[in-house]
């Protein structure tokens, strides 16, 4: 199938993510990009330190509503509402730095136009060649050739679900945080037993309105360069912002290894929390800096 068609997203599953420059992440792995397509179906999943994460640059995210809102008898009022609640659940983890405001209802619906807009698209929208059928909502991403993140937006399916606020089905606050997600980076969440986080494939009902642990890693990681968990380090790793080992972690480097900073940036060890490197004479763990004049 052509990309130029509007390809389908992650068939079987009722949550979809539509990529312009974009591949698919899972939690604690991240986006990246592989070349200079301008549009890319599927794509490869990175992992913490690879050379080409993309994510938000800017740490404000502007988003709009569409001034349609929902329908389904909801006023725009109820909606908007519900929208901000979901950017809530990202915003209020204290491990990570990232935010986002209103900027106001919108007529704009999706398009790489530096609006991040939240969008119900209803019966003839061309967004169903983007949708398809059974797809609660898709996710557009657009990034630049420097991993940055510029436009997203999420087109909610209004044609073939009821939308609701009061905890039944379909509920807006549920899907939204789980979109607001892929907005920032993460895919589906490979943890599939209890409590499930935010980012499980498959709608779960309001459950998806609190993040778990699994989210917050990943979000943290993106946001601020704080590892919550303990992580592992091998191979060629890339960061462009620094590393904090924090939560009482610990961050262990494999032998081998190289870990490449650009600039400035480093890795801090904060109380409670460790390192453990296990490089050899042999295979030596090697720290670079890409700066010809690095901060001490």
């Amino acid at each position: 199938m052509k990309v130029q068609n509007f390809l389908k997203a992650f068939i079987h599953l009722f949550w979809s993510v539509w990529f312009l420059n974009i591949n698919y992440v899972y939690a604690e792995r991240y986006i990246s990009h592989s070349g200079p397509e301008e549009q890319i179906w599927w794509g490869k999943r990175a992992e913490m330190g690879d050379s080409t994460i993309i994510h938000w640059k800017q740490l404000n995210i502007v988003w709009y509503l569409n001034s349609n809102g929902a329908g389904d008898g909801l006023t725009f009022s109820q909606v908007k509402s519900a929208v901000e609640n979901s950017f809530d659940s990202w915003e209020n983890v204290s491990t990570a730095t990232i935010s986002f405001s209103y900027g106001g209802q919108t007529d704009r619906t999706w398009s790489n136009d530096g609006y991040n807009v939240h969008y119900w698209a209803e019966s003839g929208d061309p967004a169903f060649d983007v949708i398809g059928s059974g797809y609660l909502a898709v996710t557009v991403i657009t990034f630049n050739s420097s991993e940055e993140l510029l436009d997203v937006d999420i087109i909610f399916n209004g044609r073939d679900y009821e939308w609701k606020i009061d905890g039944n089905d379909y509920d807006i606050q549920a899907v939204s945080t789980h979109e607001i997600g892929h907005m920032i980076g993460l895919h589906h969440t490979e943890v599939m037993e209890p409590p499930l986080p935010t980012m499980y494939p498959y709608y779960n009902g309001t459950s998806a309105r609190s993040l778990e642990f699994d989210d917050k890693v990943g979000i943290s990681f993106l946001y601020r360069g704080n590892l919550i968990d303990n992580e592992t380090l091998s191979g060629d790793d890339y960061y462009d912002w620094d590393l904090r080992v924090i939560n009482n972690s610990t961050l262990t480097v494999e032998k081998g290894a190289v870990i490449n900073f650009e600039d400035y940036y480093r890795v801090n060890i904060q109380d409670g929390s460790a390192l453990i490197a296990n490089g050899t004479s042999t295979e030596p763990i090697t720290l670079t800096s890409s700066s010809s004049n690095p901060s001490p």
